[in-house]
């Protein structure tokens, strides 16, 4: 039988990894389906190796779903909101995260799609205080999850995915469905985290200014060992006796570091620097925590996203790794591009930021 792919969210910084990766080395994959709210550009260079048929539209469309499964076999789903501004669209990320990721689940039931394959995020388990060397064993309350919104609806799509596990096609066959949760991405069409930090740089003068503990960490991973992930997923449920059912942390060999000092690898490329010295991070979360409060009372007249949250900068001060070694077990998956290849093939990216 053709493996044929449905691809959501096919236009976004992580879908351009995976479709790549699925026309350059998933040589199993016969048919791809491109599904997002704008047309797919290819923006990576690869030459196609099959036919990739586009469709716009949106997830929460009932028949935009139904006309996107009906070729596939398989989906890997990584169509999503994410909002952790001050004043996230909370609507937004319900509608999609969750109603449109139970939508889709459905069609797939409908149409006999028999591998659903799910993009989640680290922050469906990441608190504020410190999380050190953490596996798919741990557990988070929704009330105690670092990212507010973003991370419950998250969470309750991964609840969605997996309770769909083994659920019987009407071909007699079940349904096999696996999340993936990568950590905090980096790369080429990157537009939230580093690029971000570059442009704000930029705007002062080339100074990045810094904030938390020396002893503070975090774990980061290149956008193209993420996609990677996924093929490594598709081609174990596609091809292995393997049934699914679970959650898998995605990572890579990138070091852990400090966010500042991750960023300042890659603002020094367009002349940026650290400021000399940091500000107290007690300071730095005092004048946050107080401009929240007062956007805060002016929001029913005014919303007015930060520029920093204090969720922010909490993160930047916390100790965050986690193991990814259940992956390389069951999904037979290792990371294509070591911390150099993944430096440089992000830094001719970064280098291009205007």
């Amino acid at each position: 039988m053709p493996c044929t792919v449905l691809v959501t969210g096919a236009n976004g910084f992580l879908g351009q990894h995976v479709v790549k990766l699925l026309q350059e080395r998933a040589e199993f994959v016969d048919y791809i389906v491109l599904l997002d709210k704008d047309m797919f550009v290819q923006k990576l260079d690869y030459k196609p190796r099959v036919t990739a048929e586009c469709i716009t539209g949106s997830i929460t469309d009932p028949d935009v779903v139904r006309k996107a499964v009906q070729k596939v076999n398989c989906v890997i789903h990584l169509a999503g909101v994410i909002g952790v501004t001050t004043f996230p669209d909370a609507k937004a990320m319900k509608d999609v995260n969750v109603k449109g990721t139970a939508l889709l689940l459905e069609a797939c039931v409908e149409s006999n799609v028999g591998i659903f394959i799910s993009c989640s995020t680290q922050d469906t388990v990441l608190t504020m205080a410190d999380q050190i060397d953490i596996d798919e064993t741990l557990c988070v309350e929704p009330h105690d999850l670092g990212f507010g919104d973003y991370a419950k609806t998250k969470l309750e799509a991964e609840h969605i995915v997996l309770g769909k596990h083994g659920t019987q096609l009407k071909n007699g066959q079940r349904l096999q469905t696996i999340v993936l949760r990568p950590g905090l991405m980096y790369g080429e069409l990157d537009s939230i985290f580093v690029t971000s930090v570059i442009r704000a740089t930029r705007t002062n003068g080339g100074v990045l200014y810094h904030f938390g503990s020396p002893q503070a960490f975090g774990q980061y991973v290149y956008v193209g060992n993420v996609g990677w992930g996924f093929v490594c997923a598709l081609r174990k449920l596609f091809h292995g006796n393997f049934h699914g059912g679970e959650t898998y942390f995605v990572g890579d060999t990138t070091p852990l570091m400090r966010l500042f000092e991750f960023n300042e690898l890659f603002i020094k490329l367009n002349g940026g620097r650290l400021a000399s010295r940091p500000i107290p991070y007690l300071l730095m979360l005092m004048v946050v925590l107080l401009l929240e409060w007062i956007v805060w009372l002016i929001s029913p007249v005014k919303e007015i996203n930060l520029p920093v949250t204090s969720t922010a900068v909490r993160y930047a001060n916390k100790k965050w790794s986690y193991s990814y070694d259940k992956a390389k077990r069951q999904l037979q998956y290792s990371p294509l591009y070591d911390w150099d290849e993944s430096y440089h093939r992000s830094s001719k990216f970064y280098k291009s930021i205007k």
